[in-house]
Formats: C-alpha cells, sequence, structure tokens
C-alpha cells in the first residue's frame, strides 16, 4: 500500500513493529545532542524542502519526515519532523535559527529532542 505524499514522490518508509523511542538515538556517540523536533511544518512542505532548509545550518545525518498513517488525513504530513545533524554545534546553530523562519507561509519551532519517558 502507498504512504506519503502526492503521486510522483518516494515511499515512505513505515516503522517497525511499534513507535517506541530508541532513548540512546537522541545523543551521537560523543554523546552530544545532535536530534532536533521540527514543528509548524505546513502541509505543502515536502521532505526535500526541510532538507534544503535545515542544511543552511550543518551536515545533516537524517530526517524523520512523519505522515498520518490512518484515518482522513492517511498520506499527509503530521506537521512536524526529527532533523539529526553531526555535531551538536550543528545542531544548536539550528535551534538558533529555525524558530521564526516562515516556511511555506508557516513559522517554524524547534527544540532538542527530549528522551522518552520511562515505561
Amino acid at each position: 500500500m502507498r504512504r506519503g505524499g502526492p503521486p510522483g514522490e518516494r515511499f515512505v518508509r513505515l516503522p517497525s513493529s511499534s513507535m517506541s523511542v530508541d532513548r540512546k538515538s537522541e545523543r551521537n556517540e560523543k554523546g552530544e545532542r545532535t536530534k532536533i523536533f521540527v514543528g509548524g511544518l505546513a502541509e505543502t512542505v515536502t521532505e526535500y524542502d526541510l532538507l534544503k532548509t535545515c542544511r543552511r545550518f550543518g551536515v545533516v545525518k537524517g530526517q524523520d519526515f512523519l505522515w498520518h498513517r490512518s484515518g482522513a488525513l492517511m498520506g499527509k504530513p503530521r506537521g512536524f519532523a526529527f532533523v539529526e545533524y553531526s555535531t551538536e554545534s550543528e545542531a544548536l546553530l539550528a535551534l538558533s535559527s529555525l524558530p521564526g523562519l516562515v516556511l511555506h507561509g508557516k513559522p517554524l519551532s524547534a527544540h532538542f529532542m527530549e528522551p522518552a519517558p520511562p515505561d
């Protein structure tokens, strides 16, 4: 079954059996915080738009652009994403620059990804 954006765009990788967050993933191998939450994404923003915007602040190691998986909004963007940078200094630069930046008519918000609460 196809999930994701408009026709012609890439398929979206569905998460594995659970939606739990790896508590160690918020920090890189050096113990630096490198993964940030980016919110306030307009429905028209694509993965590539977000990547182009975030690359201004450093090397993007990964990006999780989330989509609705069911219901009336299935296949539409959820309005937020997670972006991982190579270093904490790049993530800090993004955090100081992204909030308030307007992308597709909506101001963005950003903060460090917080560890998942204990079960």
